[in-house]
């Protein structure tokens, strides 16, 4: 095995391709998706992976989501707290298989951590969709149709909001598992 070492905000040292679910720390999953941006960085106000997560999870709510599926929504991009999201087209050219392999084997990892099944369910990837088609053009730079309904906005919150929102809301989710 080669050593593909992290080390986390709570002073773990995880060697990604050994990693198991006893190395998951929720704290170190919100507080490195908090300090990580959408879009890859392009974005035209502060806006990061722990904020969209936790909007995702709203929808989810919002839409009829089971307690469950709400959960899975504010989990669903875990695995960049460990290996950050690459953008789209890159992430899908000839020979990134390796490095998606891996970040789905961690996803797996941090779902069964929290008593998750492997994969998302359809209403967790339309709430993504969703939230995606209106943050693409609130904080990212995509050129906005001329007739676009807000139907919502997102806040822009600064990382430690961002951290204990996500944790806020991981917490009332499990309690209500």
């Amino acid at each position: 095995m080669r050593d593909i070492t992290v080390y986390t905000p709570t002073g773990r040292r995880i060697n990604l391709e050994e990693m198991v679910p006893s190395d998951v720390r929720i704290r170190d999953i919100a507080y490195t998706l908090a300090f990580q941006t959408r879009f890859g960085g392009r974005v035209r106000k502060y806006y990061s992976v722990a904020e969209h997560s936790w909007h995702v999870s709203r929808r989810v709510r919002d839409v009829g989501g089971t307690v469950t599926q709400q959960l899975m929504a504010l989990h669903h991009d875990d695995e960049e707290a460990f290996v950050t999201d690459m953008p789209r087209p890159l992430k899908y050219m000839p020979g990134m298989e390796p490095y998606r392999t891996l970040g789905t084997a961690i996803q797996e990892k941090i779902l069964m951590s929290i008593g998750l099944p492997p994969s998302l369910d359809l209403i967790v990837k339309e709430a993504d969709h969703w939230i995606v088609g209106f943050e693409k053009y609130m904080v990212s730079f995509f050129p906005c149709p001329e007739k676009f309904t807000w139907e919502w906005s997102p806040m822009c919150w600064e990382p430690s909001v961002a951290t204990a929102k996500f944790m806020d809301r991981h917490a009332e989710l499990i309690a209500n598992l």
